[in-house]
């Protein structure tokens, strides 16, 4: 058996992911931005993976957009619970938790192979996010023209939906190959 990805697939689900969350907060600004990332970031995941979905699209679209809000504010109100035991550690914790619930909610509506590999990836590369926001803070410093997105939470968001996109994206389109048996004779 050989495991395989679809790149294009991933590639068009993260690009979109990140393209998403981007407008979504060039259109919603700062205060309003993450509300509308959170739905777009879901769609985007929903479209691009639409092959993979049952057939009733309008339903699932529907209870995924839901369930993905739910996820967000879980998140939100999880995090903002956790940093008054944790202090600082509630941020990758909180990031991993999203990362984790918004995976599971895609696993709802999205059919999903190898599901352990895909979620390990997911968290793997939600935890990358607060490095990666680090670094492009440190070098885009007051040398972006779009200021809205490397402030503080535009640039979370988007690092974040752009790389959990990418760990789901991953998990989706990560298929086994049956391998033709060797004739030996």
């Amino acid at each position: 058996m050989e495991i395989s990805v679809d790149a294009k697939r991933i590639v068009l689900t993260t690009g979109a992911c990140l393209m998403v969350s981007v407008f979504s907060f060039l259109l919603a600004g700062e205060e309003r931005g993450p509300f509308l990332s959170t739905f777009a970031f879901a769609l985007a995941i929903f479209l691009t993976n639409l092959d993979r979905v049952p057939p009733n699209k309008t339903i699932v679209v529907c209870v995924g957009l839901l369930l993905s809000f739910a996820a967000f504010l879980i998140t939100i109100i999880g995090v903002v619970m956790l940093s008054k035991a944790l202090g600082s550690a509630s941020q990758p914790l909180g990031t991993a938790i999203g990362a984790t619930l918004m995976y599971l909610v895609c696993s709802v509506y999205i059919r999903i192979d190898f599901f352990k590999t895909g979620l390990t990836i997911t968290i793997a590369s939600a935890l990358a996010v607060i490095p990666f926001v680090e670094l492009i803070k440190q070098t885009l410093t007051n040398t972006s023209p779009f200021g809205i997105l490397t402030a503080d939470p535009g640039l979370y968001f988007i690092c974040w939906q752009t790389l959990v996109g990418f760990g789901i994206s991953v998990g989706v389109w990560l298929k086994s190959e049956e391998m033709p048996a060797t004739n030996n004779s």
